[in-house]
């Protein structure tokens, strides 16, 4: 009997050991499973969208200003009032690569420009246009504007002879059209000696074309153009007149450079415009400092159908406040980035830069804390969307990164732009692109991101008149999916 209790006392004290060790492997399991998700939610939530992107290590940065940023295919060009970058001597101009390091092969054996530069767009051939204030790039004389080769040399063979003068000479905004001319805008009032007033379209060697008749051009400084995927041209700015005619601070023009009358403004906007963009459907998305347009109050920001009217449908409440839009991009996804001076959007603070839905209202899952300490100027969206931020800030959510950041953003992810099996051909195209199935819609753009050209329903498009140089087309199906090819246009 005592033999039978003790046995019966060592199977229940071996049972209760086993029980303990199966509890303790369960919690360890589930330890493992928590510290794992922790590590996931962790890493999703470093990488949210409008997060800091800590990959794109810019060292001490900038020590002055950027004013402009166009992303080219392995980086960044920036300009501004900078000369100096992480240490190094960069004047107002400086290309880096993805990783946020200096590329010492561009512009190496130069001055660099002598002032301000203002604006930067990439032609589709490679080749940089800039535009600003200043006299000199690389030691020769370049009034406002110059063209620069793929290294960052001085392209020679742009010939612009006396260029931009008149008071107020600078140069603010350059659109390049699909059959390679140029449209520059800005405060001078003569190009090459011959009057222009604010608006000039150069051809592509550099030369005035005189087939755009501009009249007595505008009466006061144009801040920035965008050009529609029908080749009519918007301009924006300070100015109150258009060859006499009264146009307050936005302005549509046919491609001949005559007024289009059938865009209908009003009396427009009450203050001037610094930015603008153009939506893939043709609405317009107009910011600045203004507090109505056409009567209408309208605190900063505004879309426009078409034909100049307000789009309703496009709901800010009280819009942005404590400072002016500078600067507006949008995403592929439709979804609105707008930089500047203001801290609030609708009454809830936005320090310098805000992202909106596509009805107007503020996107909250676009993460960015405490935001910039200062200006933002510029925003640019990458191919893999990513977004680039320049301007006068030294800090960006309490780190500091100066005048210059690179935000998480997830709009290119796999989800968004499906893979699916659509072919494209021939790829490069001299004229005819197939695709094929057929596209709900195609938006073509620049690397920059620039929206071309817009089409739906098409099996084919014809690019024979765009430049040679590489573009991106977006095709859209009707279930909603997308994806993105790069094309190159011999």
């Amino acid at each position: 009997m005592h033999l039978k209790v003790k046995s019966m006392k060592y199977k229940v004290f071996t049972h209760a050991i086993g029980t303990m060790k199966t509890k303790v492997h369960k919690v360890k399991l589930h330890l493992i499973i928590i510290f794992a998700l922790l590590i996931l939610y962790g890493k999703a939530f470093s990488q949210a969208d409008g997060t800091l992107d800590t990959s794109f290590n810019i060292g001490t940065g900038f020590n002055n200003a950027v004013v402009t940023i166009a992303v080219f295919p392995s980086g960044v060009l920036a300009g501004g009032w900078f000369t100096v970058y992480n240490g190094q001597n960069q004047s107002r101009i400086a290309r880096l690569y993805t990783t946020g390091s200096l590329d010492n092969f561009f512009f190496n054996i130069g001055t660099g420009s002598n002032d301000e530069v203002s604006t930067i767009v990439l032609q589709p051939d490679g080749k940089i246009l800039a535009g600003g204030v200043f006299g000199y790039y690389n030691g020769q004389s370049r009034n406002s504007i110059a063209r620069l080769n793929t290294d960052g040399t001085l392209d020679t063979s742009f010939n612009i002879g006396t260029g931009f003068s008149g008071a107020g000479y600078k140069v603010s905004t350059i659109a390049v059209q699909p059959d390679g001319k140029i449209i520059v805008g800005g405060w001078f009032t003569n190009y090459n000696g011959h009057a222009r007033n604010r608006i000039v379209r150069l051809n592509a060697d550099g030369s005035l074309d005189t087939s755009f008749n501009i009249g007595t051009g505008f009466n006061d400084a144009i801040k920035e153009i965008a050009l529609q995927p029908d080749g009519k041209i918007l301009a924006t700015g300070f100015f109150t007149s258009y060859n006499g005619q009264t146009q307050n601070r936005i302005a549509r023009l046919n491609t001949d450079g005559t007024l289009d009358a059938s865009f209908n403004s009003g009396t427009a906007f009450s203050s001037p415009v610094s930015a603008i963009a153009v939506q893939p459907d043709g609405k317009i998305l107009v910011g600045g400092g203004f507090l109505s347009y056409n009567g209408q109050a309208q605190n900063g920001i505004v879309r426009l159908n078409i034909n100049g009217s307000l789009d309703n449908s496009f709901t800010t409440g009280l819009g942005f406040d404590n400072g002016s839009v500078y600067t507006i991009s949008i995403q592929p996804d439709g979804k609105i980035l707008a930089g500047g001076s203001f801290t609030l959007y609708n009454g809830q603070t936005r320090n310098r830069i805000a992202r909106l839905n596509t009805n107007g209202t503020l996107d909250t899952s676009f993460n960015i804390g405490a935001g910039f300490n200062d200006i933002v100027n510029d925003i640019a969206i990458q191919p893999d969307g990513k977004i680039l931020v320049g301007g006068f800030f030294t800090t960006y959510n309490g780190q500091t990164r100066n005048r210059i950041v690179r935000l998480n953003n997830s709009v290119l992810s796999t989800e968004e732009f499906a893979v699916s099996n659509i072919k494209i051909y021939p790829n490069p195209v001299k004229d005819v692109l197939h695709f094929s199935k057929k596209i709900q819609k195609i938006t073509v753009t620049d690397l920059s991101g620039k929206i071309l050209y817009t089409k739906n329903n098409v099996n084919q498009t014809d690019m024979s008149e765009f430049p040679s140089g590489v573009y991106l087309v977006v095709m859209e199906q009707e279930n909603g999916s997308k994806e993105s090819q790069k094309v190159i246009k011999k």
